[in-house]
């Protein structure tokens, strides 16, 4: 028999299966255990390479942890993701998300020089992102 969710509804995902792993990955990022919440994603990856969601959360998660590093990590992981799904606006968000960071901060680690490359991208992803959901909000 599987597991119940508390409060009944839907059974509880197998442990271990992809969207378990997605769970725990977004009960950490809830959490703000950023480290926590990539390891997740990427395990869930493992078993779903495919997934367009899979690949934006964890840009969500690079984003919010700010490591050297993380800004491109996350511009490459929604680029997977908008390569995947090109009408998942959620992908385009991260990406403007890491460009505005990268550009309003006016620092940025020497592997955050690719993503100031990208940096004349910036408006044909917002609308980009508008064009999948006109509700998008930076």
């Amino acid at each position: 028999m599987a597991a119940v969710r508390p409060g009944g509804g839907d059974p509880a995902p197998p442990p271990g299966s992809v969207e378990a792993l997605k769970a725990l990955g977004n009960a950490a990022f809830t959490a703000g255990r950023f480290d926590e919440a990539i390891e997740h994603y990427s395990l869930a990856l493992d078993g779903a390479p495919t997934s367009h969601v899979l690949y934006s959360n964890r840009a969500a998660a690079y984003l919010a942890r700010r490591l050297p590093g993380d800004a491109l990590n996350a511009i490459s992981d929604a680029n997977h993701a908008i390569r995947l799904d090109e009408t998942y606006a959620k992908a385009y968000h991260r990406k403007v998300c890491v460009h505005a960071r990268v550009l309003g901060s006016g620092m940025w680690s020497g592997s955050d020089a690719e993503v100031m490359s990208q940096r004349s991208t910036f408006p044909l992803l917002c609308v980009a992102g508008l064009r999948f959901d006109p509700n998008w909000r930076i």
